[in-house]
């Protein structure tokens, strides 16, 4: 799985980063932004985390051409992470994204609170 922030918002990203935390099996950061419309400057944190653990990872600078394997964390223009994860055939391997306009301690709370299970098709029952 491949997670690049800096390509991922349509306004055109300025900066951003990438954190790993193996204890809580979250990657975290945020992205500054230009909305493309008054070029006002806005910054989006986020948190994802996974079903299940990693195998291993690393961070990218995609400007520079550059991996980074093993690497927990990674700033700049045009960065991201790779992740691998040991599944079976056919086995899923879900993600609880949460953002923040605040922070990124705020968007990891927002992960436990908002949605507490892995069960993708209760949550969206419940939106409905």
């Amino acid at each position: 799985m491949v997670l690049y922030p800096s390509h991922s918002f349509w306004a055109g990203c300025t900066y951003s980063t990438v954190k790993f935390d193996s204890t809580e099996n979250i990657i975290s950061g945020y992205l500054v932004t230009n909305d493309g419309w008054y070029f006002t400057r806005s910054t989006i944190y986020y948190a994802i985390q996974f079903s299940k653990p990693l195998v291993s990872h690393g961070m990218f600078n995609n400007k520079e051409k550059k991996l980074y394997e093993k690497s927990d964390s990674i700033s700049g223009d045009g960065v991201g992470c790779y992740l691998k994860f040991n599944t079976s055939k056919d086995e899923k391997v879900s993600m609880k994204v949460a953002i923040s306009t605040k922070s990124v301690e705020n968007a990891k709370k927002f992960i436990g609170g908002e949605i507490s299970k892995w069960n993708f098709d209760k949550v969206r029952d419940n939106a409905d």
